[in-house]
């Protein structure tokens, strides 16, 4: 693609967000990796994303937030990120090619932790690759006003959206539930009463078409 220079763009304000995406299980994209140290002093895996596939495909552009994930990768965090570099790995392993996101990952916390953990590291080979998300809505009070946002339920892979079904850890089958709309804005946290949707929204793209 040719350059154009910015004198030549039209300037555009971002809005710093976008609106909120509707609950379902969404073929997803990273669009941004890097570790970060907390301000707890903890180093954790920052992955952005948005939608693949679908009518939602794009859905987060180029807004500042809403779009995030924070990936522990010490003491007891670390378990449940592994679980979703796994889906991940899975999402992007054809055998005989295989992608081990884990190990990935552990090659650049050994670089960070060697370098003092000063600053962000960005981790290039997580950029591009596909993950299922289940997604789910939530409404709660910030700083007096309400705010509606998404809240990432679930960690599935491609496949498992795509015929609407996961394997749980016990090797059972089951199916997507996609959550049902959270009120957090009484302070109890309460699921409001709004029927699940019968499936997950499924992905348009055939398997011969997989990009990975």
């Amino acid at each position: 693609m040719a350059y154009t220079p910015l004198t030549q763009v039209a300037p555009q304000e971002s809005t710093g967000g976008a609106d909120v995406l509707p609950a379902g299980a969404y073929v997803c994209v990273v669009t941004d990796a890097r570790l970060v140290k907390s301000k707890a002093g903890k180093v954790n895996l920052k992955l952005d994303w948005d939608v693949a596939e679908g009518e939602h495909a794009g859905h987060f552009g180029a807004a500042q937030y809403g779009h995030s994930q924070w990936l522990g990768v010490e003491d007891s965090a670390a378990g449940y990120t592994r679980h979703k570099l796994d889906r991940i790995s899975l999402s992007n392993s054809n055998p005989p090619v295989t992608f081990d996101a884990a190990a990935l990952v552990d090659r650049y916390v050994a670089q960070y932790f060697a370098g003092g953990c000063i600053g962000e590291m960005p981790v290039t080979e997580l950029v591009g690759r596909y993950v299922g998300l289940v997604v789910g809505t939530v409404d709660e009070m910030w700083q007096g006003e309400v705010q509606h946002r998404n809240d990432v339920a679930q960690w599935v892979t491609v496949a498992e959206v795509r015929a609407g079904r996961y394997t749980d850890q016990m090797g059972k089958i089951r199916d997507i539930k996609i959550p049902r709309h959270r009120d957090k804005t009484q302070g109890g946290g309460a699921h409001t009463q709004i029927p699940p949707q019968a499936a997950p929204q499924q992905a348009g793209m055939a398997d011969s078409n997989i990009p990975f």
